[in-house]
């Protein structure tokens, strides 16, 4: 029953993901993803999905972004997946496994911001480790 009710309160969104690649001895790299997607709460934590395709693929990608107040999980589901933990003060590591081959990334989480305006905003500055 319990479900039922949450399910009614997925509303649909535009996703504007915007973020910062860091890697030592290479310049940054800045990747920003616009796509729509359904927001919805469950058991006290945030949840947007969204699919996207990335050039070059015919595959769907399916995101999933799970969050509070100081944590974000995203994970990516397709050609190319990935599970992140940033978590404010931790640091991270996990695997980013592309077609080509899988690449070990670190996640330092220095801060987890999350705005309630008209929209849903979350800023997460990372470093690479």
């Amino acid at each position: 029953m319990q479900e039922d009710k949450e399910k009614k309160m997925t509303k649909d969104v535009v996703v504007s993901l915007k973020g910062l690649q860091l890697a030592p001895d290479q310049q940054s790299d800045a990747v920003e993803v616009i796509a729509p997607g359904e927001y919805y709460i469950r058991n006290n934590k945030h949840y947007v999905l969204f699919e996207e395709i990335m050039e070059g693929e015919t595959q769907t990608l399916k995101n999933m972004l799970k969050f509070n107040d100081n944590y974000l999980e995203f994970t990516r589901k397709g050609p190319m997946s990935v599970h992140m933990i940033f978590e404010k003060g931790k640091k991270n590591l996990t695997y980013y496994y592309t077609p080509f081959g899988s690449i070990q990334i670190g996640i330092d989480a220095t801060s987890i911001e999350v705005k309630a305006v008209s929209y849903t905003h979350l800023t997460l500055p990372t470093n690479s480790l």
